[in-house]
C-alpha cells in the first residue's frame, strides 16, 4: 500500500495560507457564492482521558486526535484574502471558482451549492520539493445544507488514488458519528460514537487481506474513565 505523504504539504499550506500574496486582486463579479468552510464539529475528548497515565486510555486519545484532524482542513476550503475570482465552469449551477498562490503553487479551489450539499474542491497546479502538479485534486469535501452531515476525501500524493477520508453525521440528540479511512500502509478504520455529554465508544479496524477486522474497542464516560478490549490479545481491562 502506498504511504500517506501529504501530511507535510498539509502543515506547509495550512502556514502559509494566511500570508498567500495579494498579487491577485478579488473580482466579486464573476461569482455570486461566497465559499464558507464545512460547519465541522471536533470531537470533544475529556481531559482526564488526555491526561491518564493509563496506556489505553493514551491510545484511545490518540487515536480520536487522528479522526478529529479533519477538522484542521477547513482553512483549504475558504479562499484567503486576495484570491482572484475566475468564470464559472458551469453557468447553470450556483458555483464558486478561486484561484491564488502559495509559494511555487498554484491553488484552485471549485465551491458550489445546490437545494441538498455544498461541494468543495481543492487542486494545485505548480512544483513543490521536486513534484509538478497540473490540476491535481489534492481534496474535496461535500456537505448537506443543513450542515448535519458530510464527507472529507484526501488523496494520495499526486495521484487519484484515496489517501484517507472522513464521514461524520450530527444527530438531533446532540451526539456524533464519525469515521476514519485511512488506506496508506496496511489500512485502518476508525468508527466513533460521540454522546452529547462527552462519552463514546470506538472501534479500531485493520485491514486483513482486503476485510477491515476489529481489533480493538474503546468506551468512556463524560468524566474520562473509561474500558477496553484488545481482540489481538484477547484481554481487556478498565481505567479510573
Amino acid at each position: 500500500m502506498k504511504k500517506l505523504t501529504l501530511i507535510p504539504l498539509i502543515i506547509f499550506l495550512s502556514l502559509l495560507f494566511s500570508c498567500s500574496n495579494n498579487d491577485n486582486p478579488t473580482e466579486p463579479g464573476n461569482n455570486k457564492l461566497e465559499p464558507k468552510a464545512p460547519t465541522f464539529k471536533s470531537i470533544e475528548i475529556p481531559d482526564h482521558m488526555k491526561q491518564s497515565s493509563d496506556s489505553h486510555a493514551q491510545m484511545a486519545a490518540v487515536w480520536l486526535g487522528v479522526a478529529n484532524s479533519f477538522t484542521a482542513y477547513s482553512s483549504l476550503f475558504v479562499p484567503p484574502e486576495g484570491a482572484k475570482s475566475l468564470p464559472k465552469v458551469n453557468a447553470l449551477n450556483d458555483e464558486g471558482k478561486y484561484t491564488w498562490t502559495v509559494g511555487t503553487l498554484s491553488v484552485t479551489l471549485v465551491y458550489s451549492s445546490d437545494n441538498e450539499y455544498t461541494r468543495w474542491k481543492v487542486m494545485f497546479s505548480g512544483t513543490d520539493n521536486g513534484t509538478t502538479y497540473i490540476n491535481w485534486v489534492f481534496m474535496e469535501a461535500e456537505q448537506t445544507i443543513d450542515g448535519k452531515n458530510g464527507t472529507l476525501v484526501m488523496y494520495e500524493d499526486n495521484t487519484t488514488d484515496i489517501a484517507a477520508k472522513w464521514t461524520w453525521n450530527n444527530n438531533s440528540d446532540g451526539s456524533s458519528d464519525y469515521t476514519f479511512l485511512n488506506y496508506s500502509d496496511s489500512g485502518m478504520k476508525l468508527v466513533i460514537h460521540v454522546n452529547a455529554d462527552k462519552s463514546g465508544e470506538m472501534n479500531f479496524y485493520e485491514n486483513d487481506n482486503g476485510q477491515f477486522v476489529l481489533r480493538y474497542k474503546f468506551t468512556w464516560n463524560s468524566d474520562g474513565s473509561g474500558a477496553w478490549w484488545d481482540y489481538v490479545n484477547n484481554e481487556n481491562g478498565t481505567w479510573q
